[in-house]
Order: C-alpha cells, then structure tokens, then sequence
C-alpha cells in the first residue's frame, strides 16, 4: 500500500537469548515471507544470536556496527557504530525502545512511545573514531515495534542505566532531544518536560 522498496530492521528481530524458541523458529521465516517482495535489511541485534541460521536468504544481515546507505546509517545501538557511519548526515537506532510516562492530577499513568530526535556530539565522535571529517550525525531513536516488546520509561531512568555505548558514554546528550509521539506530536526537549501536573 504505501509502495515501499525497503525493510530495515534495526536489530532484535527475535527476543530468546540463548537459543530460540518454537514460536520465532515458526513465525519469523513467515514473517519475511510476507514482505519479501521488498529488499529487506538487517542491522543486527544483541538478542539476534544464531538470526542466520533461520533467514531466508534473501534476507541481508549486517554486523552489529550497523551497515550504510549513501548518507544513512543505521545501527542497533547495543555496540558502538562503525567508523563508515561517521560519515553520515542521518543515523538510525533502536535499541533504547524510548517511552515516557505521563501522570495526570488524578494520579493516572499513562505510558506512551516516542521517537527521539537529536544529533551526535561531533568533536567526540571525530576523537573516538581518529577522523577529521564526519557528517552531520543527526540521530534518531526509534521506538520499539509494539507495546508488546516493552519500552525504557526515561523519566523514570537514570542516567547509569541508558542503554548502549553512544548514550551511556555521552556522544548524544538526551536531555537536549526532542521528543515525538508516533503520532508526530511535538512534546518538546526530552529535559524540558514536565510529565507531571504542577501542584496547586
């Protein structure tokens, strides 16, 4: 229906680790069946151990430093991207699963994914990866595929516990994202939020 030409997953396709159970070694070939009448990419995961054996072939799987097209690199987040990404102007990651959770004057939660939209810290990146040129290394955090796959709730996580290298050692200052519903809402700076009712 919207005509697609690629499908890029970015890793964690399957959720057993160690092994896999009976339902993925059942739905997930099924699943690629369904969509192989695009290309289909794989950026890979740290739950994806032993993803190979169970792909069609027509199925390309990347490494977990991620992969590269033209100027967009995309990547798993749970290792740190390879040095080709740097030189890319957009960046795609999963990984982090972004939710915030919002509570009403009534004491109601409220669960809600998010898209994060920001951009890499350059002069770390150029350090880390020894490189005097590097992209615009603007970045964005995708959401987990479903509710079902489970969400970090970031204002109720500490900064010791973000996921991946890029975030835990500060190549991208997450209080400075911005933050989207699924549904492009605009809710403003990640650190800016009140995701509280102000008391009277």
């Amino acid at each position: 229906q919207l005509r697609a030409k690629y499908l890029i997953i970015l890793g964690d396709v399957k959720h057993e680790v160690p092994g896999m159970s009976f339902r993925e070694l059942k739905q997930i070939p099924k699943f690629f069946e369904a969509v192989k009448d695009v290309k289909i990419f794989i950026a890979r995961g740290n739950h994806d151990v032993g993803l190979e054996d169970i792909l069609p072939s027509y199925v390309s799987l990347h490494g977990s430093r991620g992969f590269r097209m033209q100027e967009y690199g995309f990547f798993h987040g749970h290792a740190w991207p390879s040095k080709l990404l740097t030189r890319c102007d957009y960046l795609f990651m999963g990984h982090l699963q972004p939710a915030v959770e919002f509570v009403d004057s009534f004491g109601f939660r409220s669960i809600e994914q998010v898209w994060l939209k920001g951009r890499l810290n350059r002069e770390k990146v150029k350090e880390k990866y020894k490189t005097k040129k590097v992209g615009k290394l603007k970045l964005l955090i995708l959401p987990s595929f479903n509710k079902l796959s489970g969400s970090l709730i970031l204002n109720r996580t500490s900064p010791s516990e973000l996921l991946g290298p890029v975030i835990s050692r500060g190549f991208a200052e997450l209080e400075k994202f911005d933050v989207h519903l699924l549904d492009g809402t605009y809710l403003g700076k990640l650190g800016s939020i009140n995701f509280k009712p102000e008391s009277a």
